[in-house]
């Protein structure tokens, strides 16, 4: 076989690996859990994956164990927040994603918002019977 056969094959099949790397999709997977004693996982936690620039990506509730699974994710920089009603919300940052990450058990915790004061005002209904 000529040189210039064999480079021409080498070439295309280095091409072809270069190709297909970049349709390569990948999963991102984690397990939300509360941050307490007891360790115990928090259920139906809202997941959102973005873009490093803010782009809207997907959008996930977990699971009641605590689970969460995006799929089909091409390679790239990626913001994932995290956000549940009474917790603070958490933000992770995943760069350079090149193939399917575990992040294992996440932990939040509790927010301590307090308001300072409640007004309660009732008024006697005069047309009320």
């Amino acid at each position: 076989m000529e040189k210039s056969g064999f480079k021409s094959i080498v070439f295309i099949v280095l091409l072809s690996f270069t190709v297909l790397q970049s349709f390569a999709q990948y999963q991102i997977t984690g397990k939300i859990m509360q941050k307490s004693e007891k360790q115990s996982p928090l259920s139906l936690v809202n997941v959102e994956l973005r873009t490093a620039d803010s782009v809207y990506v997907n959008r996930m509730t977990g699971d009641e164990n605590g689970n969460f699974r995006f799929k089909n994710v091409a390679a790239g920089n990626y913001r994932i927040t995290i956000s549940y009603s009474g917790f603070s919300s958490q933000t992770i940052e995943l760069n350079g994603l090149s193939n399917s990450v575990n992040l294992k058990n996440i932990f939040m915790e509790e927010s301590v918002n307090q308001l300072k004061s409640v007004t309660v005002t009732g008024r006697k209904c005069i047309w009320c019977f």
